[in-house]
Order: structure tokens, then sequence, then C-alpha cells
């Protein structure tokens, strides 16, 4: 799906490495495909386990405002995230939760579980739930290629190769 502007944002505990996905995603849109991009993150009082979020935008033009407003996608991670991303929801934002952990009964078609924290159990790891879900939002978006991803991990996180495998598991979850 091709868009001018790309308003994402990646949210969940601390702890669970969604500053270092949104960091990727905007690496592998600056560095990999001559894109705009910004990167914000917020966090808790917790260093681990309160709410954190990074936002991500990415663009064709130059960047006004890094936070976003209207985001196009919302990946949530736990139960408290995916409350907060139900009060952000605009008709046409996509939120890919993980469940794992979160129950929604709801019938909205934009609103998408995949079981990630299993799958990141099976890889070996429940640190890499953020791959999975970079790679869910990957593919359902095009906000840059899977490619440029994979450089990005193996340019700066080649000593952690199964963000590459669980990136990867990512894209095959949501074809």
């Amino acid at each position: 799906m091709k868009k001018k502007t790309w308003q994402v944002v990646i949210s969940g505990a601390g702890g669970q490495g969604l500053v270092l996905a949104g960091n990727v995603l905007g690496e592998a849109a600056a560095i990999h495909e001559n894109l705009h991009a910004v990167q914000t993150q917020s966090y808790g009082v917790a260093s681990r386990g309160g709410f954190s979020k990074a936002e991500v935008i990415v663009g064709e033009e130059e960047i006004a405002y890094p936070k976003v407003n209207k985001p196009d996608v919302i990946l949530t991670l736990t139960e408290e995230a995916f409350n907060i991303a139900l009060g952000r929801k605009e008709k046409e934002t996509f939120i890919l939760y993980d469940s794992s952990v979160i129950a929604y009964g709801g019938q909205d078609e934009r609103i998408i579980g995949y079981p990630f924290e299993d799958l990141a159990r099976e890889l070996g790891s429940t640190a890499v739930v953020n791959m999975l879900g970079l790679g869910v939002i990957v593919h359902k978006t095009g906000v840059v290629s899977k490619e440029s991803i994979i450089n990005v991990l193996d340019e700066k996180y080649s000593r952690y190769p199964l963000n590459v495998t669980a990136f990867k598991k990512g894209i095959e979850i949501s074809e």
C-alpha cells in the first residue's frame, strides 16, 4: 500500500524492545530507502514493565512535527497498550495486537491479533516479540521493504541473529 507518509506506533511495556524496533524502522527508512524519518519514545517511571511506546513517522517529504497525531498502524503488546490504542484509533487505523496476552472479541477487521509472545517462546526468546511485530507491520503496510529492515539488523545487531528470524516469522504469519 503506497502512501506519502506513514505514522506508526509501537507500544507495550518497558523492556519489550519497542524503542529498538522504532529505531530499526526509522533507520531502514532513512538510510536504506532515502526517506525522511523521525522517531520519538516515551515510557513510564518504571524502566521495565510500565507503559512504553515508540512513534515513527516515515515520509517522502520533510516531517514538520515529530509526534504521531493520526496513526496508520499501532502495534500493541500489552493489555494497557491495547486499551490506549483503542482510544487513538481512527477509521483507517490498523491495530495489531498480541493475542497471546490480549483478549479481543470485537469484529473490526482493522484490529488483528497475532500470537506474538507464544511465537517468540517457540523461537527461543520472548525478547523478540518486537521483531515479530515489526515483521507484521512491514508486511501489512509496505512502509519500508523487508530487505531494508534485514540490512539494518545485519549491520547493527548481527550478534543477535534471532532478530532476523523473528522479523521473517512476523512477515510469514501476516501473509
